[in-house]
């Protein structure tokens, strides 16, 4: 009976101990490829994850993302006014953790030509204001150019 017993632990402890997840932590940093400073605020998304798994860079372009399963995965990185940065099959395995340095570069957009016109409106009265600009302890008065506002 005692043999019975002690082969049913351990049994058990080995099932316990082999169908445990192994996970592993992923970090890095993300900058912008020209002037190499830090992004604050990019989104960075494990994509292959259910369910996903997502964080932002903070102020020193830092992220990291902590028990993520071991294999290969899909990261993408975004960031306003950047181009967006696709990384595939990352192999990530339980020996060390992943460090990667993203660099993103600027996303560049031709916009159209707009034209703005103005026209003058009579029933708009003039004002004119006055600003005391103190250089050191002496002010001195600056004018501005007349202001419209609208009369009501």
């Amino acid at each position: 009976m005692k043999k019975i017993l002690v082969t049913v632990t351990f049994f058990f402890y080995a099932l316990i101990l082999f169908s445990q997840d192994y996970t592993q932590t992923i970090r890095g940093s993300v900058i912008d490829a020209d002037t190499e400073l830090p992004l604050q605020g990019a989104t960075i998304v494990v994509t292959d994850v259910t369910p996903q798994k997502g964080t932002i860079s903070d102020a020193n372009g830092a992220f990291s993302f902590n028990n993520i399963p071991i294999g290969r995965h899909n990261l993408s990185i975004t960031f306003i006014g950047y181009n967006p940065v696709a990384l595939r099959n990352l192999s990530l395995g339980s020996a060390k953790e992943l460090v990667l340095n993203v660099r993103m570069k600027e996303k560049i957009t031709n916009l159209e030509e707009i034209t703005v016109n103005a026209h003058a409106r009579k029933d708009m009265a003039k004002f004119y204001f006055e600003v005391l600009n103190f250089n050191g302890l002496t002010p001195t008065r600056s004018y501005f150019a007349p202001v419209h506002f609208a009369t009501g």
